[in-house]
């Protein structure tokens, strides 16, 4: 079947080559040589009405041995194909590919258990699924249920984190948004990820959140959780035998308790190793994402392997980039940490979004950029988060606080810095 399928594609282009023009083909799709031959020639010829002794002359110069003749090229070219359905032949001939692939990787891995494979595999499965994916079609009845829903639903289609943030950005985090939080290292954008988290699963029912933390493990996430809840100094609970006085026995089991609690939680934590690759964190978005019910929270994004070797700045490109198009894929919110420029840690003052390191990049993706900074230097407690830019609401300065020994990220509602803009 996969021998019929190449023939009957490549029918369609020698009697029409300029559909060419109207596919992302890879030669490797292709088994038989003859046919990826005058595949690689027609595309040579950027789809130009050319004749068949052109394309003949074209598969020579491309390969001196290759004796493909006038007549064999005309039999193909009066198979029983048709052109309405070339979109289809190629579709089968990418599956058949993928499933090749997929029969010989998962062979392998069977042999070496090498988890090597199983990355390979993934990238596979997400190829295969991807063809069969719902096709775009630019009409936009496909919005209209969600448009109607929004206007005569009571469920919001916000969720709800801190209420001044929610209320600068229109009522929440919403579907189909990248969010890029920016902060020098050590004020406070890890205690600010991990106080959302918490406050997302708090105040909207049914929502979880996929936090992946890709500098700290998740004994750490948890004291600070810990802390946070129990009110119990973080320092005490990372070596509670140092501090036998501080530690007393309830405090401990208050600290177990508020563990417990927290397991019951719709959060999920990934802090392994294999969690720095963009493609495991897309998969596991993927694979867990529900529209409406789920948030993803990345901390943070100059840690994350693109997967590409290039310099940062091309990886933060592609970083952002593919993050963005997940969002809007998935209609999920996704919010990504990430630092400063090292130059900016040295100064004092309120960040622009040109410290971000490769603001471009962030800037041109994300539907929201935000700044954590602190607004006195010699006041760890008193921060102030900018959003310096909103797609679809305003901008604007919300007074934060921080608690430090309690990892605790809270509005402060006894500042008033002038609000939203």
């Amino acid at each position: 079947m996969e021998t019929n399928f190449e023939m009957q594609f490549v029918s369609c282009l020698l009697k029409k080559p300029s559909l060419i023009n109207d596919f992302d083909i890879n030669l490797d799709w292709f088994e038989m040589d003859t046919m990826k031959s005058i595949v690689k020639a027609i595309q040579q010829s950027n789809g130009n009405d050319v004749l068949l002794t052109d394309i003949q002359k074209q598969i020579k110069d491309n390969d001196f041995f290759n004796q493909i003749s006038l007549d064999e090229l005309e039999v193909l070219q009066q198979q029983n194909a048709k052109s309405e359905l070339i979109g289809l032949y190629l579709e089968q001939i990418h599956k058949n590919y993928l499933t090749e692939k997929l029969t010989f990787y998962t062979s392998e891995y069977a042999k070496t258990q090498n988890k090597k494979y199983l990355n390979i595999i993934d990238d596979l499965n997400e190829e295969m699924q991807a063809i069969d994916a719902e096709k775009d079609t630019g009409d936009i009845k496909q919005g209209y249920e969600d448009f109607v829903e929004r206007m005569e639903g009571e469920v919001s289609p916000f969720i709800k984190t801190f209420g001044s943030f929610d209320d600068l950005l229109g009522g929440g985090l919403t579907r189909g948004s990248l969010y890029t939080i920016g902060a020098r290292p050590a004020v406070g954008k890890s205690a600010m990820a991990l106080s959302m988290a918490h406050e997302i699963v708090k105040r909207n029912q049914n929502v979880k959140v996929d936090y992946f933390s890709l500098e700290m493990p998740l004994d750490q996430l948890m004291i600070r959780f810990v802390s946070k809840e129990t009110r119990i100094h973080s320092t005490h609970l990372r070596n509670p035998q140092a501090y036998p006085q501080m530690m007393t026995k309830d405090k401990k089991e208050k600290a177990v308790k508020a563990y417990e609690r927290l397991e019951k939680l719709p959060i999920r934590f990934y802090t392994s190793e294999e969690m720095r690759k963009l493609n495991s964190i897309v998969r596991t978005i993927k694979k867990n994402a529900v529209q409406d019910n789920y948030v993803a929270i990345i901390d943070h994004a100059l840690l994350i392997d693109a997967g590409i070797k290039a310099d940062k700045r091309i990886q933060i490109i592609e970083i952002t980039r593919r993050l963005k198009a997940l969002s809007n894929a998935l209609n999920i919110p996704i919010v990504l940490l990430t630092q400063l420029n090292r130059e900016t840690d040295r100064s004092s003052g309120k960040p622009v979004m040109a410290d971000l390191q490769e603001s471009a990049s962030f800037e041109q993706d994300s539907n929201v950029v935000a700044l954590l900074y602190k607004e006195d230097a010699e006041d760890w407690k008193k921060l102030i988060l900018n959003v310096a830019k909103n797609r679809d609401g305003m901008v604007g300065e919300l007074p934060f606080k921080l608690l430090g020994q309690f990892s605790d990220f809270t509005e402060d509602f006894n500042r008033d810095i002038g609000g939203q803009k």
